[in-house]
């Protein structure tokens, strides 16, 4: 217990050092050196270039862009063009099958009637529809 007292003691005596703040210190100011102002004017220079650069950089890149988006919209429009002529070629071509079709399906019938005996189903289509 007695060295907690002595603790105790020591604390009470140093407590008022303590609390006493130190006086800052006047510091000059840094930026006021020369050194440190023709650095700073170099560093402003060179981000002027840098940020130059970067606007030039994206304004081909916004070019790029725009003429890539240019050209998908033409393809875009060339594929539509073409989907709609092959959708055409594959109407005409179904009309074409079922036309076919219905004259072959014609066709077997006055066959198969003239075989039958159906005499005039044996004249040639030609001469029937004089």
């Amino acid at each position: 217990m007695k060295g907690v007292h002595i603790a105790a003691a020591l604390f009470a005596l140093a407590a008022p050092v303590l609390a006493q703040t130190a006086t800052p210190m006047a510091f000059p100011h840094i930026r006021d050196t020369p050194e440190i102002l023709d650095q700073d004017a170099r560093t402003e220079a060179l981000n002027a270039q840098v940020n130059k650069t970067n606007a030039e950089i994206q304004a081909r890149n916004d070019a790029r862009q725009a003429q890539y988006m240019a050209a998908q919209a033409d393809y875009a429009q060339a594929k539509a063009e073409h989907d709609a002529a092959v959708a055409t070629q594959i109407a005409a071509a179904q009309k074409a099958e079922a036309d076919y079709a219905k004259a072959k399906a014609a066709w077997a019938a006055r066959v198969a009637a003239c075989q039958a005996g159906d005499r005039k189903a044996c004249a040639p289509a030609a001469a029937k529809a004089g």
